[in-house]
C-alpha cells in the first residue's frame, strides 16, 4: 500500500478512479481491495486491466464524471473549525492531538446524528407573531360617529346606504347629531362613554335638547384652572 494513499484523500476513490481518463489506468488498477469502493470495484470487474481504457468503459467514466458532484463545503468547514480550535487554546494552553482528533469526532458524529434524527435535532420553528397595525387614538364624537352609532341597532352597517342616508339628513336632523357628538366628545375627554346605550336595546341615548348638550360639551376638562383649583 502507498503511503500517499493514506496521507492524500483525493488519491482514494472514488475519486481516483477517473485517473483512467487521463489515461492513468495501471494507478487504478493498483489500488487495494480493502481501500475500493463500491464504484469502483464495479468499474474494474466489469472491465479489468486493459479494458479500462476502452471505449466503452471511458464513455462510462466520462458521462460519471460530468453528473458528479463534489461538495467540499462541510469538509472545509469542519478543517475550519479545527484551526479555529487550535489557534483560540494556543493562546492558553495548547491543544493536543488528541483532543483535538476526539472533538473532530464528536461533532462528526453529532451531525450524522442530526441528519438521521432531523425531527429531534432541529427545534420547531416559532411562527412569528402577526405584526398589528399602529391604532390610532380613538376620538369621542362628531356627528358621523353619532349617527351611526344610532343607526346602527347592532346589525350590520352598509357604509354606502349610511353614507347617503347621512347626506340627505335635514337640517334639524343633523343638528341633532352633532349636539350628540359634541357631547360625546366631552364625555370621552372626561373619561365616560361617548355613546351610552337603553339597558337591553340598541338605541342611541341622545342628548333631550340642544341646551343639554351644549351644558355638557361646555364643562370644564380635566385640568382646567377655575376660580377655585384645577378640576
Amino acid at each position: 500500500m502507498d503511503k500517499s494513499d493514506i496521507e492524500t484523500a483525493h488519491a482514494l476513490p472514488p475519486y481516483s478512479l477517473f485517473l483512467a481518463l487521463d489515461g492513468e489506468a495501471e494507478k487504478v488498477q493498483r489500488t487495494p481491495e480493502s481501500l475500493r469502493d463500491p464504484l469502483t470495484s464495479a468499474i474494474l470487474r466489469e472491465f479489468p486491466n486493459e479494458a479500462l481504457l476502452k471505449r466503452d468503459s471511458l464513455a462510462i467514466l466520462e458521462c460519471l464524471a460530468s453528473e458528479y458532484e463534489l461538495d467540499i463545503a462541510s469538509v472545509e468547514a469542519a478543517h475550519a473549525t479545527n484551526r479555529e480550535f487550535t489557534m483560540l487554546k494556543s493562546r492558553g494552553w495548547t491543544p493536543s492531538l488528541d483532543s483535538v482528533s476526539a472533538r473532530f469526532c464528536l461533532r462528526q458524529s453529532n451531525w450524522s446524528t442530526r441528519a438521521a434524527v432531523p425531527l429531534l435535532a432541529r427545534p420547531r420553528r416559532q411562527g412569528k407573531p402577526r405584526r398589528r397595525g399602529k391604532m390610532g387614538q380613538r376620538v369621542g364624537g362628531g356627528p358621523w360617529r353619532a349617527f351611526t352609532h344610532d343607526k346602527a341597532r347592532g346589525t350590520r352597517m352598509d357604509p354606502t346606504a349610511l353614507s347617503r342616508e347621512y347626506k340627505a339628513l335635514s337640517d334639524e336632523e343633523f343638528a341633532k347629531y352633532r349636539d350628540a357628538g359634541k357631547a360625546a366628545t366631552a364625555a370621552h375627554q372626561m373619561g365616560l362613554q361617548p355613546f351610552a346605550r337603553e339597558p337591553g336595546q340598541g338605541l342611541l341615548r341622545l342628548p333631550a335638547s340642544m341646551a343639554a348638550a351644549a351644558a355638557l360639551a361646555d364643562a370644564p376638562q380635566p385640568g382646567t384652572m377655575t376660580a377655585t383649583g384645577a378640576i
